[in-house]
Order: C-alpha cells, then structure tokens, then sequence
C-alpha cells in the first residue's frame, strides 16, 4: 500500500522545491536496510535519527533521487505534519485491509455455533 500527497512547504534540494511524494507501508525490510546500512555508523542508535531513517526509506519524493533521513529530520512543521498525516492514514487503510482480509478467511461453522449437527 502507498499513500501519497503533498508537503504544503516541501524539499528544498539544488535550489527546487520538491513537494509531491508517496509513501510506502513500513515493513521489516527497511528496518533491516537501515541496521544494516554502513553509512550509519553509531547514528542507528539514536532513536529519533532511526526513526527519521526509516521513513526515509520509505518516503519517494518527485524529483529526488533518494531521501536521507537529515531531509525527513529538517522538514518544516507543515510538512512534518503532512507526512504524519500520511503515515496515520496508510496505517489505517492498512489495518482495515488486514481486518477485512482476515475475516474473509474466518468463516464460522454455524451448525456447531447453534448445537445443530
């Protein structure tokens, strides 16, 4: 799943202003891409640089070939809101899928739930 949307101030890199993006559902790869990653060095142990890190994994900018984690750490507020935004959301969707998905699956026995045999 992919949420998209736009920083209402956004990136400012090479002198553009970059503001359209999605972001993708956090999943244990970029967890381990971020660990794993040498750039990193002691940073990965810092809790909010992780965090920035991660989303930095996830999040695809128009225009930008990468985000790093020092760009997701200097947004604005407005534009730091609008990501939170996008990661409340995606949550969200994600865990109405997964609740639908599974109960699909969850198909009762209605005869043994009655008594009836």
């Amino acid at each position: 799943m992919v949420e998209k949307g736009t920083f209402p101030e956004g990136i400012i890199a090479a002198g553009m202003v970059f503001q359209e993006f999605s972001l993708d559902e956090q999943r244990f790869r970029h967890t381990l891409e971020v660990m794993n990653d040498p750039a990193a060095g002691e940073k990965v142990e810092n809790p909010v640089w992780f965090s920035a890190a991660l989303l930095a994994r996830r999040l695809t900018v128009v225009g930008l070939d990468r985000v790093t984690p020092e760009m997701v750490l200097d947004l604005s507020g407005p534009d730091g809101d609008e990501l939170t935004r996008a990661t409340l959301q995606l949550e969200q969707r994600r865990r109405e899928f997964r609740n639908s998905a599974q109960a699909g699956t969850e198909a009762p026995d209605s005869s043994s739930e009655d008594g009836v045999q």
